[in-house]
């Protein structure tokens, strides 16, 4: 699932005022409360001259006295007189592109999407230099899951504004959207560079060095199984879990490939130790544990203060110097595999430096004992991080998520129905609805929820096959077979599609094509073994 925040709910924001892009107020304030800032007298006549010399004089007049009015209506939060006054001074003066802006942004406070879209669309087409609107369109496509279409309008926006913090931070979360991890650490690093202090900007950073921490680690697995580093990556990750027996097995294999390390009879010895229940110290450095120890130094001894920031620039040119580096080895891989673990920690360390109380802080707790299954603490965490902020979305997600992995079903629906309230686009969580609906002989309501999550995310195998098994209890042989074909594109190895081809054929009569599903299946399986 993706953790998509709908932009008024960001602390951050850009507000368009009469051709001039400026930052908002941050900390508490969301969108819906943030004002359009005032130009001033001087900047208001420099900004309308040109159109306001084609006016008589009693209307410059009359433009002037409304917007002021919607200045100060909008400085009350008054968003419904506000709006009448730009409707009458874009109606008045209809090729004046900041007061289109100005428009689209009001609209946009009122949650009116689709208004706020063509506003924003007339504002460009009048004055394409406006970087303003281009930024909220790309917030309203990435807020509809239109990922592409975001990309384009952020692209042109940072083209304007480059040293903008929230073109940044949302450009972050667009390829952070799309799977597209270093692009996304990228323009979070640099939102970050811009404002040291924004617990988002620097949360999504660590998340998304812990993507390409994962993905370099998958990577390695699979092209170096019997490699010392893929034992080591493993052990490490065993050790992080506190499963000390897992972790003695590995640190045991990458011993016999490397009998002389020291540092590896030493690490075996300690975790050793560590799953008899005994209670021990963490091993002292070593000039042979940065390869060895990888991670685990930063966890057993996390930096602070400055120390934080300048671990972070180290372990940043030393994977960008591996990045740029042809082959793929299993060293490399290795390397970038801790590399960006490290840096995913180290960001998180800032979010609890910086706020200990925050929202954040509270949930990278909870992702912590979720990860360790200790799933009361991860919930009570998680409760922690609503009750500072109760519209963050994905917590309810989150909560809901641990409760139906346990078949806690009724407990479930109740946080995923609270999610899609918070994001009514979130596809996992209209899957997961969909899927109790369905044990409970909710069939027509299943479907509405699965047919959601399959829009939403065209890619959500388990939707498609989910959907599979609801119109194959029904006997809609043609829609079952259609999310079949759906989840074969999408994962043409999945074995669970072929064995389920598999029992429709038979069914419809189709032996040979049968027969053929059912070997597809089993030479799955056994890849999916390795």
């Amino acid at each position: 699932m993706v953790p998509l925040r709908a932009a008024k709910s960001h602390e951050r924001f850009l507000v368009k005022s009469l051709g001039k892009l400026v930052a908002a107020a941050r900390n508490q304030r969301t969108v819906a409360a943030i004002l359009v800032r005032p130009c001033g007298a001087m900047v208001l006549f420099f900004c309308l001259a040109s159109d306001v010399l084609a006016l008589a004089p009693g209307q410059q007049d009359v433009l002037a006295q409304l917007y002021k009015e919607a200045r100060e209506a909008q400085q009350a939060g008054d968003y419904k007189t506000a709006t009448q006054k730009y409707e009458r001074i874009v109606k008045l003066q209809p090729e004046m592109a900041e007061a289109h802006a100005n428009l689209g942004l009001l609209y946009y406070q009122q949650g009116q999407p689709d208004q706020a879209t063509k506003t924003f669309q007339k504002a460009i087409q009048l004055k394409p230099s406006l970087a303003g609107p281009y930024f909220f369109l790309g917030v309203l496509s990435l807020n509809a899951r239109q990922f592409e279409q975001a990309s384009r309008y952020l692209e042109i926006a940072e083209a304007q504004d480059p040293s903008n913090f929230a073109i940044q931070l949302y450009s972050g979360f667009n390829y952070y959207a799309r799977s597209r991890y270093l692009e996304a650490t990228r323009h979070f690093e640099k939102a970050v560079a811009m404002d040291g202090t924004d617990l988002d900007a620097f949360y999504h950073l660590s998340k998304s060095y812990g993507h390409l921490s994962k993905q370099a680690f998958d990577l390695l697995h699979k092209t170096y199984q019997d490699s010392i580093y893929t034992d080591l990556a493993r052990a490490h990750f065993y050790e992080a879990e506190q499963n000390w027996e897992a972790a003695k097995e590995e640190y045991g294999r990458a011993l016999e490939k490397r009998p002389e390390s020291e540092r590896l009879k030493q690490r075996l010895g300690w975790v050793t130790h560590k799953a008899s229940g005994s209670v021990v110290p963490a091993l002292e450095g070593s000039p042979e544990g940065e390869v060895i120890d990888g991670s685990l130094s930063f966890l057993y001894a996390p930096p602070t203060g400055g120390k934080i920031k300048e671990e972070r620039q180290r372990y940043q040119n030393q994977v960008q110097v591996l990045g740029n580096q042809k082959d793929n080895s299993a060293e490399k891989l290795y390397g970038l595999a801790e590399g960006y673990q490290i840096l995913s920690y180290l960001a998180s360390l800032w979010v609890f430096e910086t706020d200990p109380d925050s929202h954040r802080s509270h949930q990278l707790k909870g992702q912590y004992f979720e990860v360790l299954n200790k799933d009361d603490q991860a919930i009570q965490e998680y409760r922690r991080a609503l009750a500072v902020k109760p519209d963050l979305q994905s917590l309810h997600f989150a909560i809901g998520n641990l409760y139906w992995t346990r078949n806690r079903l009724e407990e479930a629906l109740v946080e995923l129905r609270e999610e899609i309230k918070l994001d009514p686009n979130h596809p996992q969580a209209h899957y997961e609805i969909g899927d109790i609906l369905y044990g409970q002989g909710k069939y027509a309501a299943a479907e509405e929820q699965l047919l959601k999550a399959v829009k939403l995310d065209p890619s959500m195998i388990e939707a498609h096959l989910a959907l599979e098994r609801l119109y194959s209890y029904q006997e809609q042989v043609t829609k079952a077979l259609y999310h079949l074909g759906k989840a074969l594109e999408i994962a043409p190895e999945d074995p669970t599609a072929h064995y389920r081809l598999s029992v429709i054929y038979r069914k419809l009569g189709r032996i040979g094509e049968a027969e053929k599903e059912m070997q597809l299946f089993e030479k799955a399986k056994t890849l999916q073994r390795r």
